[in-house]
């Protein structure tokens, strides 16, 4: 049995919406970086450069020298996914330890605490990028949330 096709044809029509189209967001740009980019950190430093801003996304190279500490932190308004591109880094997030190589990723819900230290002998690099919850406010906030 043959189905008409303009049963089809009304049910694409009577199932779309009327009104105007809504207007397509501006453009975003296409960024190409490399995770060697930004500064260089110091003898026990770390460096921090933002590579992609917009109002959902934010996307840095973290940069950390041997022995170098991430102080304890957390974002209330933006899930992070990080990626260890280079070298080895301890984490500490929400109090529970995790031992990240090269090539590891964690994806770290809003909220979380986070710390750490590289561990290895060489820089570590991470490419770090923020989506945002819907919810504004700042990005980062010193030390643990009080629930």
């Amino acid at each position: 049995m043959r189905i008409p096709m303009l049963a089809a044809f009304m049910c694409t029509t009577a199932c779309a919406t009327t009104g105007p189209v809504p207007a397509r967001p501006a453009p975003i740009r296409i960024t190409v970086f490399s995770a060697s980019g930004g500064a260089a950190p110091g003898v026990g430093a770390a460096t921090r450069t933002t590579v992609y801003d917009s109002p959902r996304t934010i996307t840095q190279v973290l940069r950390l020298a041997p022995n170098a500490k991430i102080a304890e932190h957390y974002h209330p308004f933006y899930d992070e996914t990080f990626v260890l591109q280079q070298g080895r880094l301890s984490l500490l997030l929400d109090g529970r330890s995790y031992d990240l190589g090269a090539g590891d990723f964690v994806v770290v819900p809003a909220g979380t605490t986070v710390s750490g230290v590289n561990t290895g002998d060489q820089e570590a690099r991470v490419v770090v990028a923020f989506s945002g919850t819907g919810q504004s406010g700042p990005l980062t906030v010193v030390g643990a949330p009080h629930h």
